[in-house]
């Protein structure tokens, strides 16, 4: 069984390449791969020529498995809101108020996980935050 918190990970993956996560998003694009042949053809040499491999329930199975997996509890949803207004695309009342409250942001996104972070990473200050996504974005 997957831990509650295996969220964190993509969430700071998609905040980082500056793109707030959002459900929606993530189930389009899996969808739009897991149809695209070019995905199918990546992945055929792996599989046993003539097996008939059943793609539509594998990508329904699959799915379902992301849809568990991917449930955002309050954490993660201020977390949402904190990169959505960081990055400026989110200035309403809820973004404001994860700015103001949010002090260290990989600390209060790992919450009781946060042995798993280095010091350097848990002094991270939002404002400091802020400055390593408008870094990504110069790349």
């Amino acid at each position: 069984m997957m831990d509650e918190r295996t969220i964190v990970c993509p969430l700071y993956y998609f905040a980082c390449s500056r793109v707030p996560f959002s459900y929606q998003i993530f189930f389009q694009t899996f969808d739009q791969k897991f149809n695209d042949p070019r995905f199918r053809d990546d992945l055929s040499p792996f599989l046993r020529p003539g097996s008939g491999f059943p793609w539509d329930d594998a990508a329904r199975e699959v799915r379902g498995w992301l849809a568990e997996v991917l449930l955002l509890d309050e954490r993660d949803s201020q977390f949402i809101l904190l990169v959505k207004n960081l990055l400026g695309v989110a200035g309403g009342q809820g973004a404001r108020a994860a700015r103001r409250t949010v002090e260290l942001p990989l600390v209060y996104l790992f919450a009781e996980d946060v042995d798993l972070l280095s010091i350097e990473a848990r002094a991270v200050t939002t404002d400091q935050f802020e400055e390593l996504l408008e870094q990504n974005r110069r790349r």
